[in-house]
């Protein structure tokens, strides 16, 4: 059959234009459903193409800026076929009409990238060699870049095709901003209307919700890290939300557990603020309190571990914390009665002595007054069964 003939036929059963380069006497015919005449920057992709089949049987170029558009070539026993331009992927989409506004690109015919490949070998058999197989067309393809753009394409289409959608960069950012900036009120509000859409990628539901809440739930750390927690704890919640997800019986419970931790973060990142603004001086006292809170705590010696004088300690303590020093002293030691009456086979008078009140009355009447009941009745009551 004659060779222009053949083409005609092979470029109207794929639907892709086809040109021929003779060795002697370059571009003699070219085959284009859409006519158009190749630009520039494809006449270099093509001159390209036509250097790599000096020494190999096929070759491609594939377009810039994520174009699922590809131009291939391959070799006869006198010239070279070059296919294409054509879309091997979906162009139709915003983003993609966008970039070829951009580059000043027209449409592309379309066609799959193994039916294109299956043109090439056939064109291949006829005029080069009879025996030359696809798997072989592969396997001479020195560039991979083609496999990883390939699935990318074919991911597109099947969640394009599927009518899923995928968040922005742009919404995952605006989302952990409000971690990232300790804003619980806004969060606690908003989550629903803040919640990022994502695809279905594997073929186990459960296990793809799964998959996207370890990435929900790191990011959200990483967001509370930024916003000034340590890495320490930020990190440690992050494994403990983790160690969670493992108990989740279903996609609902996932969704919860995403949202709490969402929540728990952007709270850190609150807490941790609150603290800087606080004065370090009486930071330190209350640090030193609890730690001493079973002991007789000396306000001089106190105040001469800060390394201020009493005076200034007692302003600076009401000042910020709205109650004077010995209430808070108080309160905390009560807290850790409490706690003790609770969990300690300790007696009542031995509490007080721990906790440095000079006689059992003394404790009694403090005790009474801070929780509103006797150590007792608080004991009785918190060591009923169920409670």
């Amino acid at each position: 059959m004659d060779k222009k003939l053949f083409i005609k036929n092979l470029a109207g059963l794929c639907h892709i234009p086809i040109s021929i380069y003779q060795d002697s006497a370059g571009l003699t015919d070219r085959l284009d459903p859409l006519s158009h005449p190749l630009n520039s920057y494809e006449q270099d992709l093509v001159e390209h193409i036509l250097q790599k089949l000096r020494t190999s049987p096929f070759a491609y170029e594939t377009y810039e800026a994520g174009l699922p558009v590809c131009i291939m070539g391959c070799r006869g026993s006198d010239c070279s076929f070059i296919l294409g331009p054509f879309a091997y992927g979906p162009i139709q989409t915003p983003d993609m009409e966008n970039k070829l506004k951009k580059l000043h690109l027209s449409p592309f015919v379309e066609c799959s990238w193994n039916d294109a490949l299956a043109a090439s070998v056939f064109l291949i058999n006829e005029y080069l060699d009879p025996l030359f197989t696809t798997a072989m067309l592969e396997e001479s393809i020195s560039e991979k870049d083609h496999d990883v753009q390939h699935l990318l394409v074919n991911e597109e289409i099947r969640q394009w095709e599927s009518f899923q959608e995928n968040h922005t960069y742009y919404e995952e950012n605006i989302l952990h901003d409000y971690v990232e900036k300790g804003d619980v009120d806004y969060l606690v509000d908003n989550l629903e209307l803040l919640e990022l859409p994502h695809p279905v990628i594997l073929s186990d539901f459960y296990k793809n919700e799964e998959y996207m809440a370890v990435l929900s739930i790191s990011f959200a750390a990483r967001a509370a890290i930024r916003g000034g927690v340590t890495s320490k704890e930020g990190l440690l919640a992050n494994d403990i939300f983790l160690k969670q997800l493992e108990d989740c019986r279903n996609v609902n419970e996932i969704k919860v557990l995403i949202r709490r931790a969402l929540l728990h973060f952007a709270q850190l990142v609150k807490e941790n603020r609150r603290r800087q603004s606080r004065n370090i001086h009486v930071e330190k006292c209350k640090k030193a309190i609890y730690a001493h809170r079973l002991e007789n705590i000396d306000l001089d010696e106190l105040a001469e571990q800060l390394g201020i004088s009493k005076e200034y300690m007692l302003k600076l303590f009401k000042k910020q914390e709205g109650i004077p020093i010995t209430q808070y002293i108080r309160n905390v030691k009560i807290e850790a009665a409490c706690n003790m009456l609770i969990y300690s086979d300790r007696q009542i008078n031995e509490i007080a002595e721990y906790l440095g009140f000079g006689s059992l009355s003394y404790f009694s009447r403090v005790f009474k007054t801070v929780t509103g009941l006797a150590p007792v009745q608080y004991k009785k009551i918190h060591s009923e069964p169920g409670f």
